[in-house]
């Protein structure tokens, strides 16, 4: 959490998504190259069905960018969704074609700062603490069911976070949604006929 503190007040655009080529492929020796460069806080990443572009979340960028690996648009990067109201952490695969993303947090008061100068960033950067944070980052549980053109499907929300909060990851298996989060010790479960029946769904 203290990185991620220091990230966002930072201003921090260093996150990248590697390509990462193993020995054997490689002819022996492994090969690492950049795909993209310049993301705020990169985070999540998820290959698409189609196996022809990888889904990246810039968690800091309020957005999921695609980015296209095979076929005529290899090369070029879109946003899938953008100006989410929370934090975006880890995006995943649906059995039926389409995508969970996390949202680990809703919108901070801290996000209002970040116009101000990068110095006076920086330094609020190494004043906040978590302990400080919790004062301002409201708890919740958020779940979002993405379509592959970035059209929001379902919700499934704890609001309050009493029961389910800061998620930051989720796994579709056999009828189910696990849901692992960062504060908790322990790993939610979610039937998916309960969302299929409940568009916006209470966790």
């Amino acid at each position: 959490m203290r990185s991620f503190l220091l990230n966002m007040m930072s201003g921090d655009r260093t996150g990248r998504l590697l390509k990462h080529v193993p020995s054997a492929a490689a002819g022996g020796g492994g090969k690492t190259t950049e795909v993209l460069t310049g993301l705020w806080y990169a985070n999540g990443v998820a290959v698409a069905h189609d196996e022809q572009s990888v889904l990246v979340v810039e968690t800091m960028g309020f957005r999921v960018i695609r980015h296209w690996i095979a076929g005529p648009k290899a090369g070029a990067s879109t946003t899938l969704i953008e100006h989410l109201p929370g934090f975006p952490d880890g995006i995943t695969r649906s059995s039926d074609g389409n995508y969970w993303l996390c949202l680990v947090a809703p919108l901070s008061p801290l996000v209002k700062l970040l116009p101000l100068g990068s110095t006076v960033r920086y330094a609020l950067s190494h004043l906040l603490t978590t302990s400080l944070t919790k004062h301002f980052v409201k708890t919740w549980g958020c779940v979002i069911k993405l379509s592959p053109e970035g059209k929001v499907l379902a919700t499934m929300m704890d609001p309050t976070g009493a029961h389910v909060s800061s998620v930051s990851a989720v796994t579709e298996f056999e009828g189910s949604l696990f849901l692992g989060n960062l504060q908790g010790d322990f790993v939610s479960v979610l039937s998916l006929e309960d969302v299929v029946t409940a568009p916006q769904k209470s966790l």
